[in-house]
């Protein structure tokens, strides 16, 4: 088991957790912010992916990372975990000679008025094992308890996160301004990949205000523009909660001239042909776009039946809610030139 430094000052092991798919956006972001980071590690997972890493500097830049939903201490890792009780009580053992110091310390550098005498648990379980996220909550209440920690409902506790994977379980700090951001790691993670700058005009398809903010925070390109599908209608005599007014448009039909945006990014579900057409016919020479698609063969085989002008610089298979997606990044290319797309699968970031 790798605990708390070993009850040391400090801790160095820390993990981002990710949308599943975009674990290498997260890597690069965190290598590009980070100096001194070492031993990444990438681990792909189908509810959420992780990016491990140590880093002996301030923790303070890791409030800066946008691409992951979270930042976490690594407090602890526990191999050998067997499907039924031993497996559970070996967790709770482990737990039970865990010292928190350091972890209070970091949580109350990085949060004044934490309380790090409570916690609150988020624990999970994946795979065949006969005890429950229930059962693993009880003994982590047991085994801390012991120690003079409670388990409280209220913000300033201990944000912690136990994972058990298979054989193995690790227990996270959740870092506090995760818990508070409104960030859109999505839209940022599509920003990166479509290499917005602040020179930049960006249409944003179907993301919304908060996919606005997020964009306009982290690139601040010259120009930021959004569309979104028409409302449904609703039936005679419902009624419809008032909205901010909001500016729309069919994908078809963008009220754009040609070439007239560098960059478009956003959710495009299925397109129809004539929506992409559009979308290259707004996007200016040399221009990128990055889109998560539903079905990714769909769209690729009525790229190259129709001949459309586009290159499939890459495709992420991702997972999104639950739901298989692929996020395409596409550059436009002239007309006429062969082998636009791949004949043999997809494109993949590995």
């Amino acid at each position: 088991m790798s605990a708390d430094a070993a009850a040391g000052t400090r801790l160095f092991a820390f993990y981002a957790t990710t949308i599943p798919g975009l674990e290498p956006v997260v890597a690069d972001e965190l290598v590009e912010r980070l100096p001194g980071i070492e031993a990444i590690r990438v681990q792909r997972g189908r509810r959420q992916g992780r990016v491990s890493f140590s880093y002996q500097r301030s923790p303070r830049h890791l409030l800066e990372v946008r691409s992951a939903r979270g930042l976490y201490a690594l407090l602890a890792e526990i191999d050998g975990i067997t499907v039924g009780r031993p497996g559970l009580e070996r967790i709770a053992a482990a737990l039970a000679g865990l010292s928190l110091t350091a972890a209070g310390r970091l949580l109350v550098a990085l949060q004044p008025d934490a309380e790090p005498s409570s916690f609150q648990l988020n624990a999970t379980v994946q795979g065949p094992h006969r005890f429950t996220a229930a059962d693993l909550t009880r003994a982590v209440e047991e085994a801390f308890g012991r120690a003079g920690l409670r388990r409280r409902p209220v913000a300033t506790a201990m944000h912690l996160q136990l994972q058990v994977e298979g054989r193995r379980a690790h227990l996270g700090l959740h870092l506090p301004s995760s818990l508070t951001r409104d960030g859109e790691p999505l839209a940022y993670c599509l920003g990166r990949l479509s290499g917005i700058g602040p020179e930049d005009a960006v249409l944003v398809v179907r993301g919304g205000r908060r996919w606005l903010r997020e964009l306009a925070t982290a690139f601040g390109p010259r120009l930021l523009l959004g569309f979104d599908d028409p409302p449904v209608r609703q039936p005679a005599g419902s009624v419809v909660p008032a909205e901010p007014p909001r500016l729309l448009a069919l994908g078809e039909h963008l009220p754009l001239q040609d070439g007239s945006v560098s960059c478009i990014l956003g959710l495009a579900g299925d397109p129809r042909l004539a929506e992409v057409r559009e979308y290259l016919r707004c996007l200016a020479e040399g221009g990128m776009a990055a889109l998560v698609v539903g079905d990714a063969q769909r769209l690729v085989t009525m790229l190259r039946q129709h001949q459309v002008p586009v290159s499939v610089l890459a495709a992420l298979p991702v997972s999104l809610n639950g739901r298989d997606r692929t996020v395409f990044v596409l550059g436009q290319v002239e007309s006429g030139h062969p082998d636009l797309l791949p004949e043999s699968g997809l494109l993949q970031i590995e």
